[in-house]
């Protein structure tokens, strides 16, 4: 299942995550353990890959392992090396080992992206599970091969507003003031 971080309430140690397929199922969003979501990283307005179980009351409960594919606020959740597809002026791949042990293959790049990328170099990057739910890079950017992705900030609660396919529309803090992602 994949979907968008919606809400994180600390005094709670919980959250929420937007998803449509469950949505679609069971007429509810999908709830998530803070420790579930800091082993991703992950916070509102992240967009996540994650596992469901169902608690004894029938409530979609997000499981380990989850995978954030993408930040919110102009973050990057993940990293990996480029590497060029059969044809060199086509489309690539993201070598990732996080993605790669989860989905068990690596992140395809788009033509219109891999243009711009160099054989062998390190991106921080973002992505999206395509209609196969199989990982594309949605953006990159070239960073030193030591960057780690930032885990996003769960000491304050924070809704986003998310769009019907489950993906962030960005978000607010406390207090009505932009939320500081990761």
């Amino acid at each position: 299942y994949h979907g968008a971080i919606k809400q994180f309430t600390p005094e709670k140690k919980s959250g929420f995550i937007a998803c449509d397929a469950i949505y679609a199922e069971a007429g509810q969003e999908v709830y998530a353990y803070q420790d579930v979501l800091e082993k991703a990283m992950a916070g509102p307005g992240d967009y996540v890959a994650f596992f469901i179980h169902w608690s004894s009351r029938g409530q979609p409960q997000a499981s380990n392992p989850m995978i954030r594919l993408g930040c919110s606020d102009g973050m990057f959740a993940l990293k990996g090396t480029y590497k060029p597809g059969k044809d060199p002026t086509g489309f690539g791949f993201l070598d990732c080992p996080p993605t790669k042990e989860y989905f068990g293959r690596d992140i395809y790049v788009h033509k219109d992206l891999a243009v711009t990328m160099t054989p062998g170099e390190t991106y921080r990057f973002n992505a999206y599970l395509n209609r196969d739910n199989m990982p594309n890079a949605s953006e990159a950017e070239p960073c030193e091969p030591e960057w780690e992705p930032i885990p996003t900030d769960l000491t304050e609660f924070r809704r986003v507003e998310v769009d019907g396919k489950g993906k962030s529309k960005g978000g607010k803090g406390k207090g009505g003031k932009g939320g500081k992602g990761g």
